[in-house]
């Protein structure tokens, strides 16, 4: 009887928004690790000037710029190219 209401509650919609919203952090967390790297940072801004072209936005990276204007651009939805931008600068 325990496994059928498990596998009950692993269909309610809130357990499957939970592991929706869970995963988008840990892939965001992710991608903050690689954008947080000093190797991103050069003088002609080309590494984040290729995440603002990949974002279609228009931001600047300032020691003030903070998490959650990079949550609202939804940068998990670019996982592998944002990723791919952090190889590249290093």
């Amino acid at each position: 009887m325990t496994s059928n209401i498990k596998g009950q509650v692993r269909k309610t919609d809130a357990y499957l928004d939970f592991f929706k919203y869970l995963k988008k952090w840990t892939t965001f967390v992710e991608l903050i690790q690689e954008l947080v790297d000093e190797n991103m940072i050069v003088d002609d801004d080309r590494h984040w000037e290729a995440v603002r072209k990949l974002l279609k936005k228009q931001f600047k990276v300032t020691e003030n710029t903070n998490l959650s204007m990079l949550w609202k651009m939804d940068i998990d939805q670019y996982d592998e190219a944002i990723k791919d931008i952090g190889e590249q600068s290093k």
